[in-house]
């Protein structure tokens, strides 16, 4: 994916100007074009004239230094992912997604097994990605190679990883998968009992976190 969103991200910057073509190369600081339309007069005037000395470079739109990072990079590609999938991915990378080994460090007296497969721990890592019940999703969708690989890492780490190594198109179809159908039946089956964090029938509390 990194040279398709190289290619969404990278512009240049003005030297000397012998090598921009001011109607078809990116070089105006706005995304997402970087091509000049009449409302872009403030920002052309707000580009500090180059040197004669200083040729053209090209730099990373999205970082303060113009260089690129698998983080910067990581915020771009989101764009391409409807805004509930946007959502939960942040959840997602900042554990806030109510697993069972969550709800046990906010005191939430529940098993921490996984209800799916029995058989590990229900982390965030496991419920979305690692249990055995969505290794068929996994192999269907061919990424289970690049999560095998990426799986000595925590959840963030591994999304970053994901951005980094597959298609733009594969990372939409991923990233729309892990909060898809069958984690959202299961969130229905296991929170279904959760009322805004009360219990009702599973004798287990809950964050009340909706989907």
């Amino acid at each position: 994916m990194r040279l398709e969103l190289l290619r969404m991200g990278m512009r240049k910057v003005v030297g000397d100007g012998q090598t921009i073509d001011a109607f078809r190369d990116p070089w105006i600081p706005r995304p997402r074009t970087f091509r000049p339309i009449t409302m872009d007069v403030d920002a052309i005037l707000g580009i500090p004239l180059g040197s004669s000395d200083c040729a053209d470079r090209w730099c990373w739109h999205y970082s303060s230094n113009g260089s690129y990072t698998v983080k910067s990079g990581y915020a771009v590609a989101l764009d391409v992912v409807p805004q509930k999938v946007k959502i939960f991915l942040w959840r997602m990378y900042h554990q806030a997604l109510p697993t069972n080994s969550q709800l046990i460090r906010r005191k939430v007296l529940v098993q921490p097994v996984c209800r799916r497969c029995g058989e590990e721990s229900e982390t965030p890592e496991h419920a979305l990605v690692f249990c055995s019940s969505l290794l068929p999703l996994w192999t269907k969708l061919r990424v289970w190679h690049y999560l095998y690989r990426g799986r000595a890492g925590s959840l963030a780490e591994l999304l970053v990883y994901l951005f980094d190594v597959i298609s733009k198109d594969e990372f939409e179809l991923v990233s729309m998968s892990l909060r898809g159908r069958r984690w959202l039946s299961f969130k229905g089956l296991v929170w279904a009992s959760m009322v805004g964090g009360a219990v009702v029938r599973s004798g287990a509390a809950g964050l009340g976190v909706p989907g």
